[in-house]
Formats: C-alpha cells, structure tokens, sequence
C-alpha cells in the first residue's frame, strides 16, 4: 500500500465515530430533485455531506430555515454538472463566497452562495515527478477565515493562505505533522496537529508574520475541533487513542477531552471530557461518546459561569442498529438551536435540530455522512 492510501486509511480509521465506512450493498441511492433558484436568498443552512471514502459523493445540501425544509440536494452537482469530489472535509462561509476543501480529491473550491465554482485549486502532485519515490500528501483538510484571509490545513504539514479578492494560493507555511482543525484567536492562527493519532500539540501561528512561533502540549490526538468561542477562549478536544479498545491495556487509555486555552498566555485553563462540542453564549454544547464505551454516552452542556453540568440531549435516538452515529454537533448562533448530523450506516444522513432547552424542533434527511452545518446568519 502506498503512503497516500496509507495515509487515507488511518484517516478513516481515525473517523471511525465520524464517517461510517459502509458496504456497498446497504447503500440507498439518492433521488435527485430539482434545484431551488435563489436559495442563498432565504434565511438558512448549508450542510456539507462527506460521503464515502473513494466513492466520488461528497454534496453540499441547503436547508430553508424559515420553511423547515431541505430545498436542494445536492447544490454543487446542480450548479456545476458534476458532483462536488472524494471525501469533502469542511465548508466556510465568508463574505459573500463558500470555500470547501475535498480532502481524498485534493482540491480547494471556492463558490458563490449558490455552489457555483469562481475558482478550483488542484493540489494534487503527481508521484512520478518526484525523487525517490515520494508521495506528497497535499490532501486539505480544515478552513478558518481572518482579516480577508482564508487558510486550511493540508496532510504535507503546512497552512495556506487564499486572498479572497484575487481567489489565489499566496503564501504557506510549515508546521508540523499531519495538521488538521485550524482556529483564529488573538490575531494568531492555533492549528491541531494530530500525527494520525499520536500527535499532542497545537502549533501557533503569528498571523502579521505567517510564521510558525510555539506549539502548545495538550492532551493525545488533537483532531477534528479547534474553535474560538464567543468568550475568546480557544477549545481544542483531543481524541485520544479510543479508550475501551481491548487491544490497548486499560492503564493506557487516552479518553477524548476538551481543552480551554487562554490565547493571552496560551495556557490551558480547563478541561472536559467531549468529543464533539461548540459554544453558544456562556454555554458549552458537547457530545461525548467513546466507541469502545457506550456508559460514556451522553449530550450535555457546560456551563461557563457557574462551572455546571447540564443533561441537554438523549443520545439513545441517535443510535442505528445498535451503533451511535452522532457524529458531529453545530449552533445556529442567531436562536442557540443545536444541529447534530447522524450518518446511519449506507443511508441519508440526518441533522437533528433541538432549542436552548434540549428539545425536538425538526429534523432533515441531506447526503451521505453529514459532518457539518454553517448558517447564513
């Protein structure tokens, strides 16, 4: 197996709670339907829907939050005559533009409101043209976006910067080993380095320079988040080494944990356990579900103020076959309702919507593996 295969599939393995890896026969195929005009005109959510690794089904679908209904399925393919890539990774809005990186097909796409592509980067480099046999893992993973900036992370350890008037690839820098969630905070750039699961440090980055200037130990395997919150603290949630995994002896478990990072002095204040969270006001919505140890199972919210932990969700109804499959939780930051896409094995995946009080409002069936919900808003 060569390294670039390699690599995708400890990625997979890494997901195991965030992109079901399915069998063929199980899957649903999608019925297309006709695309809405005009749908970045209502007030309402994109959802980025990763597919499966090597099957070409990564979409965008848009959902019409003043009608609770998802009006296009697949925006990208409709907008564009062809679908969207391999293993989509993340979406940004910023401005009036979308960018997305599709990791397995090793493009950047930016878009406007409506899919429609103003600019592709390929970063694909072809193998034969190196020495030696080298294989360049330019697979992009994450966005954040600063000051007219966009950067993401890629597999060959470094950040790029897009300047979003000429839509151009203007600068990178190297960082370290298999960077992957990317914040801003403090006008400084704090980027997860997760090593394929044996990596424990966040790099930092000076943005005014572009240079790299610390890194920050946390807990084992810094993955898939790494935010700002509104209190201008910076959550890093490492995913450890899938504790309960009888291969690994009880005394080495690394569980997932949620770490606060003060981006004045870059030193960490608290943590929790969580493997999925997000922030609205002075609260901490956080999904914590170790794969090997359902009793860890549970949604709940962290209070900041009164250091209070709350019950918010009952995850027991995102279970498909006796399998969680919550894999990822957003807020809509205009009313504080929770959005946690479910990927049920070979199906539709679903995001769920709850209030502030942990209550069913809606829910929506989108693409293949769902894993991430950004409002108009």
């Amino acid at each position: 197996m060569n390294k670039r295969l390699l690599n995708s599939a400890i990625a997979c393995a890494t997901m195991a709670l965030l992109i079901a890896c399915s069998d063929d026969d199980n899957k649903i195929e999608p019925t297309p339907t006709a695309p809405a005009p005009s749908a970045q005109t209502n007030k309402g959510a994109y959802v980025l829907s990763s597919g499966y690794w090597g099957e070409n089904n990564a979409s965008i679908q848009y959902i019409d939050l003043e009608n609770h209904r998802v009006i296009n399925d697949d925006m990208y393919f409709y907008a564009n005559g062809e679908k969207l890539g391999d293993s989509g990774q993340d979406l940004l809005l910023y401005g009036s533009k979308l960018y997305c990186t599709v990791s397995t097909s090793e493009k950047v796409v930016i878009m406007d409101k409506s899919c429609k592509v103003l600019k592709s980067h390929s970063l694909y480099v072809d193998p034969d043209i190196l020495p030696n046999d080298i294989i360049i893992d330019s697979d992009p993973r994450y966005l954040a976006a600063h000051n007219g900036k966009v950067y993401f992370t890629s597999y060959d350890g470094t950040v790029s910067r897009i300047d979003t008037t000429t839509l151009e690839i203007e600068a990178k820098v190297n960082i370290g080993d298999v960077p992957e969630a990317i914040t801003v905070a403090n006008n400084k750039l704090y980027v997860n380095l997760s090593n394929y699961g044996s990596g424990n440090k966040v790099a930092v980055i000076d943005i005014a320079t572009f240079t790299k200037i610390k890194e920050i130990r946390v807990a084992l395997n810094p993955y898939s988040t790494c935010f700002t919150g509104s209190d201008g603290y910076v959550y890093v949630i490492s995913n450890g080494n899938y504790a309960g995994d009888a291969s690994i002896p009880e005394s080495d478990w690394a569980y997932s944990t949620l770490q606060r990072i003060y981006p004045e002095t870059d030193m960490i204040t608290e943590e929790w356990p969580a493997t999925f969270a997000c922030q609205y006001g002075d609260d901490i919505y956080a999904i914590y579900s170790e794969y090997y140890l359902p009793e860890t199972h549970k949604c709940v919210k962290y209070n900041l103020v009164n250091k209070s932990e709350y019950d918010f969700i009952d995850l027991e109804e995102f279970k498909y076959d006796g399998y969680a499959c919550a894999n990822s939780i957003n807020v809509n930051p205009d009313n504080g309702d929770a959005y946690v896409c479910c990927t049920p094995w070979g199906q539709y995946g679903v995001v769920k919507v709850f209030n502030k009080q942990g209550d069913y409002q809606h829910e929506y069936t989108v693409g293949y593996c769902p894993s991430k919900v950004i409002f108009t808003e």
